[in-house]
Formats: C-alpha cells, structure tokens, sequence
C-alpha cells in the first residue's frame, strides 16, 4: 500500500495561526484565543507550528473527523476555538497528536534525505503519527489520502513517501 506525508501547503497563509500564543499550543490544554478573520478568508483545515524541534499539528474539526474514521485512536486530542467577535465568527481546531507509529527510517538532524518508511504498517493502519531524528509528520494511507482529495479541504499537500529499498510501497 502506498503512503503519503501530510503537510501544509505553502501556499496558504493562515491569519489564525498567527494569532496562537505558544503556552496555549505547547500546553495541550483546551483554549480560546481571540483573533481577527476577515469575512473573505477561508479558514485551512491543517496547518503546522513548529516550536524548536517539536511539530503541532492543527486540524480542522471535519478533517478530525476524518481521522476518526481512519485512525486507530489518539495520544492525544485537544480542542481550541479562534474567536473573532468583530465578525461574529469561530473556528474549530484540534491540536492532535496521533499514535505514534515506529515505521520511520531513523534520519540524523537536518538531513536532506527524504523521510522514508522501514516497513509497511500492518493492514488496518490508515494514518499514524511518524518521528525521526528530522521531525515529526502525519502519515496517511492511499484510501486516506484519496479521500483528502476528492473534498474540498484549504491548505493540505500529500507528498508521496517512499519505503527502504524500493521506489514506493
């Protein structure tokens, strides 16, 4: 089976995230931050803050949902609303983190090599959350990541990745 890294897309910039405060990311501890969304931007379904050598993963409540169904469960899963009061306006998020699953080729800090699975994950395995010596990432099967693609979701890019020893899975 084929698997892709979740990423940002770069070519989004989110007004939302800019807003977070860092205790409240690196607590994960449910909050409200007040921010201003202006009524013409759409508001992304995944982005990334990256605090040292730590990713927090951001996600949509929709999207959220989508892991429900695909995932095999949390470590953790904490919920924050931005508030725009002006606007009359909330967004929902989740500061996830997924199980982790040991399938990552140990890489060295600030490798160039692309991250790359060991092994395949065991069948039922849809999405986990992946750590090697460069960082964190989610990674998402072919049937979740079809999935990904045929809605309309703001700010996610798949990038294939590859396994040890050969082209793709």
């Amino acid at each position: 089976m084929e698997f892709f890294r979740l990423e940002s897309d770069k070519r989004y910039k989110n007004p939302v995230a800019t807003q977070i405060k860092d205790s409240q990311i690196e607590q994960m501890e449910p909050s409200v931050w007040f921010t201003k969304i202006t009524k013409d931007v759409k508001a992304l379904d995944f982005f990334v803050i990256q605090k040292f050598n730590r990713k927090y993963f951001l996600v949509s409540d929709r999207l959220k949902q989508l892991f429900d169904i695909y995932g095999d469960g949390y470590e953790k899963a904490v919920p924050l609303f931005a508030t725009d009061s002006q606007q009359q306006r909330l967004e929902f998020y989740w500061n996830l983190r997924l199980k982790n699953g040991d399938y990552l080729v140990p890489r060295m800090l600030y490798s160039k090599e692309e991250p790359m699975l060991r092994e395949e994950p065991p069948f039922p395995t849809q999405c986990f959350q992946g750590t090697d010596g460069d960082g964190e990432y989610i990674i998402v099967s072919l049937p979740l990541a079809e999935h990904i693609l045929r809605k309309n979701w703001n700010g996610i890019r798949l990038v294939p990745i590859k396994q040890k020893g050969g082209e793709g899975l």
